[in-house]
């Protein structure tokens, strides 16, 4: 992972101010600058961060192959990108 600001850094530095939080890791997808991120968060943090979001990525997963069943041939894969964990 790069270090140092990147493309998105302003706005993950938004969000981190906006929510008053310790970190942040922003995702964009097809943004003004195409697609990227940004990672603002303690080295402790980002250490574990490999793990946090395979975490994540099998929430989401599991989320939208749940919502497949409920509504066979009915989720778009937009639908699932727009959950919330």
């Amino acid at each position: 992972m790069a270090t140092g600001p990147g493309i998105y850094d302003w706005a993950a530095t938004q969000a981190r101010r906006d929510t008053l939080a310790e970190g942040v890791i922003l995702i964009v997808l097809n943004g003004e600058h195409g697609n990227g991120f940004s990672v603002q968060a303690p080295r402790e943090v980002t250490e574990v961060l490999p793990d946090l979001l395979r975490d994540i990525a099998g929430k989401i997963e599991r989320t939208c192959l749940l919502k497949k069943k409920q509504r066979p041939g009915h989720l778009a894969r937009r639908e699932c990108l727009q959950l919330t964990l």
